[in-house]
């Protein structure tokens, strides 16, 4: 399969944390890679697809950034969704 990405992703594979919208409660999430494009990231429930999401992604002790993302694609791998 041919790479069609126009920015490399740089690989993370650490665990984080992610709240979305408003909700104070967050859920530990692994960032398999990333770049300033996209991310892959594994969640033990599916987010929707094809619309906004809000969240906040802490990635370690105050680095804490708030993104909204649109989900194209999930699989199911393990008893947990992975998000592209």
């Amino acid at each position: 399969m041919q790479e069609r990405r126009q920015l490399p992703r740089w690989h993370i594979g650490k665990p984080a944390k992610v709240r979305l919208g408003l909700v104070d409660d967050s859920k530990n999430c692994y960032i398999e890679d990333m770049n300033l494009k996209g991310m892959r990231m594994s969640l033990p429930e599916q987010l929707p697809q094809d619309h906004p999401v809000r969240m906040t992604l802490t990635l370690a002790d105050n680095f804490d950034f708030n993104v909204e993302v649109r989900v194209p694609w999930v699989r199911k791998e393990a008893g947990h969704y992975v998000h592209g």
